[in-house]
């Protein structure tokens, strides 16, 4: 089932729902999978990739960096294991502040994650680059061209959060949206 995008923020949904309608209308469509992500999920997803000891040391710089519910969220969510999904900590994505869209492309009626950075993939791979596009065209930051996560898309053209705001900052709007 699709990411809804109404959970977004009224000046990024515009422009987003604008973007899926655009794909759709190219025969390229793309399918949001993620829209606004609770700092809980976004800590699985950074933990899953990394050893005990770069959690360890990602929590404690944290702390001192003033973040101190950020970094217990990821203490809090246990050991996680996958391949490597984000190097955004908890607050430190887009995500978080209902301004990101992350969308697969739908070939033929099939989800298609073929986008290889740097190079052509497969069938997907025209349908990522439209979406990337389209996404700069209105005003959007796509992160495929830059980093190469083609699924992803920001209302911000900073990389992340804590560009524009200090981790103090960032952990105290993370407690009053989220809680404890």
């Amino acid at each position: 089932m699709p990411a809804s995008t109404k959970v977004l923020k009224v000046e990024f949904r515009g422009p987003a729902d604008e973007l899926l309608a655009d794909c759709e209308a190219a025969n390229k469509p793309m399918v949001a999978f993620f829209t606004i992500r609770h700092p809980r999920r976004q800590a699985e997803l950074w933990r899953q990739s990394r050893s005990r000891l770069e959690v360890e040391q990602g929590i404690a710089w944290l702390r001192g960096a003033g973040a101190e519910w950020c970094a217990g969220m990821i203490e809090r969510v246990g050991p996680q294991f996958g391949r490597w999904a984000t190097n955004a900590a908890p607050g430190n994505s887009w995500h978080q502040w209902a301004l990101a869209l992350d969308s697969y492309a739908l070939v033929d009626g099939r989800i298609s994650w073929d986008t290889v950075p740097g190079q052509v993939g497969g069938p997907g791979d025209a349908f990522y680059r439209f979406y990337a596009e389209r996404a700069e065209a209105l005003g959007l930051t796509p992160m495929g061209p830059a980093i190469g996560d083609w699924v992803h898309v920001q209302g911000r053209p900073e990389s992340a959060p804590s560009r524009v705001m200090s981790w103090p900052e960032i952990d105290a709007e993370m407690r009053r949206r989220f809680g404890s």
